[in-house]
This record gives C-alpha cells, structure tokens and sequence, in this order.
C-alpha cells in the first residue's frame, strides 16, 4: 500500500503539491474557526446573549474532542478517499504486457 502511494506521489507529483497546499490551507482556516469558538462560551456571556458555559465543554475537555474527532473521523475519511481514488484497471486475463 505504501508503495502504491509513494508510486502516485512520484508520478502526479503536481496534483500532489495542489493537495498538500489546499490541506495546509484547510487546515489554517480550520485553525482559525476552531480557536474563535474555543472563546465562544464566554463571548456569549459577556454579550449577555446566553450562559451557556454549564454545558459547553471546558477549553481543555475542548481540544480532546477536536483530537478524538480528527483520530475517529477524519483520518479515516482520508485513509478511504485515497484507497478509493487507486487506479483498479486490471490486464483481461490470460494477457500480459510485453517487455
């Protein structure tokens, strides 16, 4: 498995630099949405709008949902879109490629 990934890295080597570029972007926005909310409990608070620091989970119990989420859902979300995407042309049977 690691073969074949490391085989399309080398021969799409562009698409692979779009990917790792859109997930450094993903993941900076991500950052940047997910530090504002850590501070959502107490904006809603100060703004009298609602107290809802009783149940919102604390800032440390926060950060151990984010990780657990990304272990559980979006690593494998990952693992299966790149099995997915493999290329599943076979030879017919019985035909072999000439050397």
């Amino acid at each position: 498995m690691i073969v074949t990934w490391a085989r399309g890295i080398r021969d799409h080597k562009w698409l692979t630099v779009r990917a790792i570029l859109v997930g450094w972007a993903a993941l900076f926005g991500l950052w940047i949405v997910t530090g504002r909310l850590v501070y959502l409990d107490e904006w809603l608070f100060v703004t009298g709008v609602a107290d809802v620091r009783s149940f919102w989970p604390g800032h440390e119990r926060f950060w151990g949902i984010v990780t657990l989420d990304f272990i559980f859902m979006r690593l494998p979300i990952v693992a299966v879109g790149i099995w997915g995407v493999r290329d599943l042309r076979r030879e017919p049977a019985g035909e072999h490629r000439q050397s």
